[in-house]
């Protein structure tokens, strides 16, 4: 699939043909109008109607039809809460996203597919993406924006279990739960060959398997781990327990495109500008808030 995407990132065309209004304003005042020499109140009155006349030919001109900026096309997958999917919500990281390219007046429009054609779509097709963890999803042929959030890896334990551990080689006993084809931590990753790995299929699965005893611990993302609780696990939610006094990984999410990419670089630097902005104005701050 080809993705569209808006090159021109610029000034609107309001922000050209101003200027030039203002000084074809300035002419068409001017034009004409006779000074009559040694009366006052004459060329009062000759010079309220030039300020008169400058003003009705800006609102004539400011009345003419301006074309909006074209949408920037983002592409992501769907990853709830940070992405939620398209009915509700955005999600936390998806309003981040929308929130700097706002504060440079740059309209989107958000597009939600499977990760692996997010990926191809950046690689090959010049899309704009974002969700990419650093060094675990990217690659070196594209470029990365600031970072969107920081997002971090934690065990989830059973209500009243005691596991005991103070490195990762200690849990090989125990029976640890992970989503399938998400990155390990890489505690997790260098001794995976030596630990009881169980892979469950989603996220939503991964917490029920801990809850019916069939997992020990469980590889997950606190806020995506809330988030399940508190929806479809509602009655449930006070039998988990996150560890989050002691992450076991943590990752920096970043919009990016291909270095190939015509304007790629200049979209990057626009955004980051944007992100700056809603973190000095306190906007990033709120939407980033958990409850």
């Amino acid at each position: 699939m080809t993705v569209k995407m808006a090159s021109q990132m610029g000034r609107s065309r309001l922000a050209r043909l101003l200027p030039r209004r203002l000084l074809a304003c300035q002419f068409l005042a001017n034009a004409g109008v006779p000074v009559v020499h040694n009366s006052r109140k004459t060329n009062a009155h000759y010079g309220s109607f030039k300020r008169l006349r400058c003003l009705l030919v800006l609102a004539l001109s400011l009345a003419v039809p301006v074309q909006a900026e074209e949408p920037l096309t983002l592409l992501t997958g769907v990853w709830p809460p940070f992405v939620n999917p398209e009915k509700g919500e955005n999600g936390v990281m998806t309003e981040v996203v929308m929130a700097a390219f706002a504060s440079i007046n740059q309209p989107v429009r958000i597009e939600r597919l499977p990760w692996n054609r997010v990926r191809r779509a950046t690689d090959k097709e010049g899309a704009v993406s974002f969700g990419w963890s650093w060094g675990r999803d990217t690659n070196r042929d594209w470029y990365h924006s600031d970072t969107l959030m920081t997002s971090k890896d934690v065990f989830a334990v059973r209500r009243g279990a005691d596991i005991e551990w103070q490195s990762i080689s200690q849990l090989t006993g125990y029976r640890i739960g992970v989503v399938r084809g998400y990155h390990l931590p890489s505690g997790i990753e260098d001794l995976r060959d030596d630990l009881n790995i169980v892979v469950a299929p989603r996220d939503e699965s991964l917490l029920r398997m801990l809850l019916a005893d069939r997992l020990d611990l469980a590889v997950t993302n606190p806020r995506v781990a809330r988030h399940v609780m508190n929806g479809t696990r509602r009655d449930e939610r006070g039998e988990i327990r996150l560890l989050t006094d002691r992450p076991i990984g943590s990752y920096s999410l970043h919009l990016t495109c291909h270095k190939n990419t015509p304007d790629c670089a200049q979209t990057v630097l626009r955004f980051n500008e944007g992100l700056r902005r809603i973190r000095d104005d306190g906007t990033w701050a709120r939407i980033t808030e958990e409850p």
